[in-house]
């Protein structure tokens, strides 16, 4: 299992050309291209916990 979180920028760019999350736990099928910036991002887990996922940068992504 790969864990990857979008940086800020990237996270407008997702929701902007896929639409907004509005749930813990949403499936769409993508292709996405991304590079990795190198930085660790804190994501929310449940029951309050958080983990640190590698961030990336999304370059390009649409709906299969």
């Amino acid at each position: 299992t790969i864990l990857l979180a979008p940086s800020d920028a990237s996270l407008a760019k997702i929701e902007s050309s896929i639409g907004k999350m509005e749930g813990y736990y949403v499936i769409t099928d993508v292709h996405v291209r991304y590079v990795l910036t190198g930085k660790k991002k804190d994501v929310l887990c449940g029951w309050g916990h958080t983990a640190k996922y590698d961030e990336i940068d999304v370059l390009e992504i649409h709906k299969r």
